[in-house]
């Protein structure tokens, strides 16, 4: 979260875009009761390790809550960015992850917001919307990417008294 408060205040200052990337492994809670919590963690090892192989020097990638996973992509275009989110999509469901003599069959879904240049955002706005663009995914048939614009929320005005 620190380095999405360092990449949003970049962004602003030098009037460039950025997209805020939420992504989660499918199924993994039948992962987990399947295969056993080690199993999991090497699912979980492998994934991020997939994903962080295919970053751009100054894109990151950390582990947001259980199977979660919060990646910044600054710099990227809106022309580009759906592009580059569907290869990670699919770098990580091209091949099973291996583990006790098995191949664990693994898929994630995607969830972007991309905040165009110039453009104030905070950091729990926009993960706000990273994660209900994750939902739309999830909830379309997984495995699949889905992006969106941030957009700003209005700030809540108090109520006349």
């Amino acid at each position: 979260m620190e380095r999405l408060d360092e990449e949003l205040a970049r962004a602003v200052r030098e009037q460039a875009p950025l997209a805020v990337c939420m992504c989660d492994i499918d199924h993994f809670k039948k992962i987990n009761d399947t295969r056993g919590h080690i199993g999991g963690d090497t699912v979980l090892i492998q994934f991020s390790q997939r994903l962080a192989n295919r970053l751009r020097r100054y894109d990151s990638i950390g582990r947001y809550g259980g199977e979660e996973f919060l990646s910044l992509f600054p710099g990227l275009p809106w022309e580009c960015a759906f592009t580059v989110l569907d290869r990670f999509r699919a770098c990580i469901a091209e091949n099973a992850v291996e583990f006790d003599s098995a191949a664990i069959p693994v898929t994630a879904s995607f969830g972007a917001a991309w905040l165009r240049p110039g453009t104030e955002a905070t950091a729990l706005g926009i993960v706000n919307q990273a994660d209900q663009a994750l939902y739309r995914a999830k909830h379309a048939s997984r495995n699949r990417v889905e992006l969106v614009e941030y957009q700003p929320v209005p700030a809540q005005h108090a109520a006349p008294a």
